[in-house]
C-alpha cells in the first residue's frame, strides 16, 4: 500500500490530468471545437487588429480557426476587458514567429491553462476532504465545468472566457485563504488581483462590485488579512477601473440593449402596444416597428427622424420604472429567460470550423452530459428550472452556514441574482449567452454541496505561513 503522501500526490495530480486531457482533445486537437462569433469579437480583436485570415468572417455558422494581424485595420477600443491580457500572450508569439498569424487555438490555450491552475490550486482542498467527498466534488468539477457548454467558449473571442475563468480563480484563492492552504498573504493577494481582472472582463459584469465589496465587510478571515488603508486602497482599485469601464461605454450599446426589450419583447406580447409606447414617451406610429430589433435594417435606431428622441426615451431606467408599474412584464421576461437559461448552450451558434465539412450551426456532442441532461429536464419547463435554482442556492447556503465559506456562499447567490436579473430583465437578445456566469455560478454553488453536505465543514488545519 502507497504511503499517504503518495496517495495525496495521486489525488491532487489526476484529475487536473483528467481535466487537461479533456479539454485539450477538445479545444487544440482537430476538429476542435468553439463558439461562433456573433460580432462581439470585435471588443476583442479589433485593439490588436485582428482579422479572419481569408477576410470572411462565419458569423453564427461558424468559428474561424485562423487570424492574421491586419496594419491597415486602425486599432479601436469599444469596450474595456481583461480578456485583452488573456489574447496577448497568442498574440506576441504570433507576431514574433509567425508572421502575425493567429492561430484561435492560442486563445483555447491560455484560456485552459488557466482553468487547469484554478483547479491546481483547489486540488490539495480537495484531497483533504473525508471518506468518498473528494469523489463526489472532482465527479462534480469534472462534469460542470468540463462540459462543452463551459469550454466551448475558450477557443473564442468572447469576454465571457476572460469571466469564467478569473472567477473560478478567484473561488480558488478564497478556497485556500479560508482553509490556511499555502501562503496566507499570496492567497489573499491572489484574490484581490484575481476579483479585480474578473469586474474588469466584462462591462456588464462590473454591476457585480458591490457584492464583491460585500465580501471584504462580511468575511472576517479576509478581512484581517488587511490594514484598514489597504481595505480603502483595494476598493479604490476596485471603483475607478469599473467607473471608467461605464463612462466609456458608447452611448448606444446600452441603447440596443434596452430597445430590444422594448420592441422584440414587451410590445409584440402586450395587448395595448400604443399605451406601452406612451410610457416611454414614444408616438403610437412606432407600434410599426413591433418584433424588430435594434439590428433590423428597419430598426428605429436606423431612422434619423427618430433616432434621437430613442435615445432619450428607451433606457435601462424607464424599463426599471415600467416593470415596477407592471410586475407582470418582468414575470414574463424572467419566464423567459428561465427557459433560455435552460437550454444551456447558445442556440444557432457553430462549435466547428467550416473545413471539417460539417453543416453550419454544427454542435459539438461529445462531453455535453450535464448540458444535455439540464437541457432536456427544463428547458420547456421555466418554473421547474427556478425551483431547481432556487432548491440549489438555498442548499449551498444552508449546508455552509457552519463553515468559514458562509460568507462566500452568500455572495455567490447573491451574484447568481444579480447575473439573472440582469440578463432577463435589461435585455432579450443572446439570453442564453448572456446568462452564462449565472450559469456557472449555479454550478459553483453545486460543487459546494458535494463539499459540505455530508460533515458541513472541512477538517480543521493550521495557517499557512504569512
Amino acid at each position: 500500500m502507497p504511503p499517504a503522501p503518495a496517495r495525496n500526490r495521486a489525488a491532487t495530480l489526476l484529475p487536473v490530468l483528467i481535466a487537461a486531457v479533456i479539454l485539450a482533445s477538445q479545444l487544440l486537437v482537430k476538429p476542435v471545437v468553439g463558439l461562433a462569433d456573433n460580432g462581439d469579437f470585435v471588443n476583442v480583436t479589433r485593439p490588436f487588429q485582428l482579422e479572419p485570415a481569408d477576410g470572411r468572417n462565419l458569423y453564427f455558422d461558424y468559428i474561424v480557426p485562423q487570424w492574421r494581424y491586419q496594419p491597415s485595420t486602425p486599432p479601436t477600443v469599444r469596450l474595456i476587458t481583461s480578456e485583452w491580457l488573456l489574447i496577448a500572450p497568442g498574440y506576441a508569439l504570433s507576431r514574433l514567429f509567425a508572421g502575425g498569424w493567429y492561430d484561435l487555438r492560442w486563445a483555447g490555450l491560455t484560456h485552459m491553462l488557466l482553468f487547469l491552475w484554478a483547479v491546481w490550486l483547489a486540488a490539495p482542498l480537495v484531497a483533504r476532504l473525508p471518506g468518498w467527498r473528494p469523489f463526489a466534488v472532482w465527479a462534480a468539477i469534472l462534469a460542470l465545468f468540463c462540459d462543452v457548454a463551459c469550454f466551448s467558449v475558450y477557443n473564442s473571442f468572447y469576454m465571457d472566457a476572460a469571466s469564467v475563468l478569473f472567477l473560478f480563480l478567484s473561488a480558488a484563492f478564497h478556497a485556500r485563504l479560508i482553509r490556511g492552504e499555502g501562503n496566507s498573504r499570496r492567497n489573499a493577494w491572489g484574490l484581490v488581483a484575481a476579483l479585480f481582472l474578473f469586474l474588469t472582463s466584462k462591462v456588464q459584469h462590473a454591476v457585480l462590485l458591490p457584492a464583491i465589496l460585500a465580501l471584504f465587510v462580511l468575511d472576517t478571515r479576509l478581512r484581517s488579512r488587511f490594514s484598514r488603508r489597504s481595505l480603502a486602497g483595494i476598493a479604490a482599485l476596485y471603483l475607478l477601473p469599473v467607473a471608467g469601464m461605464f463612462l466609456h461605454v458608447p452611448r448606444s450599446y446600452s441603447t440596443y440593449a434596452a430597445y430590444n426589450v422594448l420592441f422584440t419583447a414587451l410590445l409584440p406580447h402586450s395587448p395595448h402596444p400604443t399605451q406601452v409606447l406612451a410610457e416611454f414617451g414614444l408616438p403610437p406610429e412606432l407600434e410599426k416597428l413591433s418584433g424588430q430589433s435594434a439590428f433590423a435594417a428597419q430598426s428605429g435606431l436606423n431612422d434619423p427622424l427618430y433616432l434621437e428622441r430613442i435615445h432619450r426615451s428607451v433606457t435601462h431606467t424607464r424599463l426599471l420604472v415600467y416593470y415596477l408599474r407592471h410586475p407582470d412584464a418582468a414575470v414574463f421576461m424572467m419566464k423567459t429567460a428561465l427557459a433560455e437559461s435552460a437550454r444551456e448552450r447558445p442556440p444557432s451558434r457553430g462549435n466547428f470550423a467550416r473545413e471539417t465539412g460539417l453543416p453550419p450551426q454544427s454542435r459539438s456532442r461529445a462531453f455535453a452530459v450535464v448540458s444535455d441532461l439540464r437541457s432536456s429536464a427544463f428547458a420547456n419547463r421555466p418554473w421547474l428550472y427556478a425551483a431547481y435554482l432556487v432548491t440549489v442556492a438555498a442548499a449551498a447556503c444552508w449546508y455552509a452556514r457552519p463553515s468559514p465559506a458562509a460568507s462566500a456562499m452568500l455572495l455567490v447567490a447573491a451574484m447568481a441574482a444579480i447575473e439573472f436579473f440582469l440578463g432577463a430583465l435589461a435585455d432579450c437578445q443572446e439570453t442564453t449567452r448572456h446568462l452564462f456566469l449565472f450559469r456557472v455560478l449555479m454550478d459553483l454553488a453545486l460543487v459546494s454541496i458535494a463539499v459540505f453536505l455530508p460533515a458541513r465543514h472541512l477538517p480543521s488545519r493550521r495557517e499557512g505561513s504569512s
